[in-house]
């Protein structure tokens, strides 16, 4: 039983280093991710980019919907009932 609680808590521990990087992501990559994608079709089509609400809007819904998809998919992953090799 102690080795369950112990598996158990690492599991924990990872999902809390998962959300962490998946707020770190959203925070700080995906801002300039999806700046250097709006400057290159900018460019692409002979413009400039500059931000403005719709550009703010759109990051935020994809911030949104970004860090709402990594803890989901981390959380299925953890909970696949996938059993592993020597497992029960």
């Amino acid at each position: 039983m102690a080795r369950l609680r112990e598996f158990q808590a690492a599991i924990a521990d990872f999902q809390q280093r998962v959300d962490a990087e998946a707020r770190a992501f959203v925070t700080r990559q995906l801002p300039l991710l999806y700046e250097q994608g709006v400057q290159q079709a900018a460019e692409a089509l002979g413009g400039r980019f500059t931000w403005t609400l719709i550009h703010t809007e759109a990051l935020q819904s994809l911030a949104s919907d970004s860090y709402a998809d990594f803890p989901r998919r981390s959380q299925e992953e953890a909970h696949g009932g996938r059993v592993l090799p020597g497992g029960p």
